[in-house]
């Protein structure tokens, strides 16, 4: 698994030694990445993004994305430097030929392995109409709604699909608005029946050396041009997906579109109601 972390080891310590049941949690991990933002004002859309695999995928998966990384001599992946030109991607700036190069690369170690990738979208000016009528932050603020609703919508996937084995969920830590997640949803997590989730870094420092989660960062790649492709469509009208998301949602012509899902004003109203929001 990933440098940072080892879900076999988090299954482990959260469930003792009992091999049947590390076994069980450990067969999927979700990696999951915020693009946006909950607290800025001028952001219009808020994403949650990312992939599902199991260990093995997982394994393959590392090895070849650290490859692609070392082809093109960059340390790390984000995708907000790469767009921009920024750190050490400012080095390729003008070059378009290599960036896309580098992307469709990246993107083709995520079809590669099989991954199994899921966006969820929140639309952020209608939340802040809702809350400006109704205690929506009070009753259930943007990030905790989108961490359950993404949870939500992967545990469906995965009872429809391996309705026998079980899901580590991990998500990128320090996206504002995590702080609310615990202290809304402990009970939920319970209820649904799986271990809360995980937060965690992309990189972590440690005696000089940085170390990196990859998963991680292919959720970076997924949730960015996400919630760009729908930043576009709803402040553009632009329909047609730029290249670096085109090589996300297809590979040699054959589509493997993420699941994908926007929340607009129907769905948060009725979401905030029924977890008691009310009239100010």
């Amino acid at each position: 698994m990933s440098e940072l972390v080892s879900v076999r080891l988090l299954a482990r310590a959260i469930y003792g030694r009992s091999q049947n049941l590390v076994r069980r949690v450990a067969v999927f991990s979700a990696y999951l990445d915020g693009s946006g933002s909950v607290s800025d004002p001028s952001s219009t859309v808020f994403t949650i993004a990312g992939y599902l695999a199991t260990d093995e995928q997982w394994q393959a998966f590392e090895a070849d994305w650290q490859d692609v990384l070392n082809q093109f001599e960059v340390s790390s992946f984000s995708m907000k430097h790469v767009a921009h030109f920024r750190k050490e991607f400012a080095r390729w700036t003008g070059d378009e030929e290599k960036r896309s190069s580098f992307l469709q690369a990246l993107a083709a170690v995520i079809h590669r392995h099989s991954l199994e990738g899921f966006a969820f979208s929140l639309n952020m000016d209608h939340y802040r109409q809702i809350d400006a009528t109704l205690t929506a932050t009070e009753s259930f603020p943007p990030y905790a709604l989108m961490a359950f609703l993404t949870v939500g919508k992967i545990l469906e996937w995965q009872r429809r699909y391996r309705p026998d084995d079980a899901v580590l969920f991990l998500f990128e830590r320090g996206d504002s608005g995590q702080g609310a997640v615990k202290d809304k949803l402990d009970r939920e997590w319970e209820e649904i029946g799986i271990p809360q989730p995980i937060f965690m870094p992309k990189e972590l420092t440690k005696n000089g050396v940085t170390r990196c989660c990859l998963p991680l960062q292919a959720a970076d790649f997924l949730a960015y041009e996400s919630n760009k492709t729908i930043i576009d469509f709803l402040t553009r009208g632009k329909i047609v997906v730029r290249e670096s998301s085109f090589s996300l949602w297809y590979t040699n012509g054959v589509e493997r579109a993420p699941f994908t899902m926007f929340f607009d004003w129907r769905f948060i109203l009725n979401v905030i109601i029924r977890y008691g929001g009310k009239p100010r």
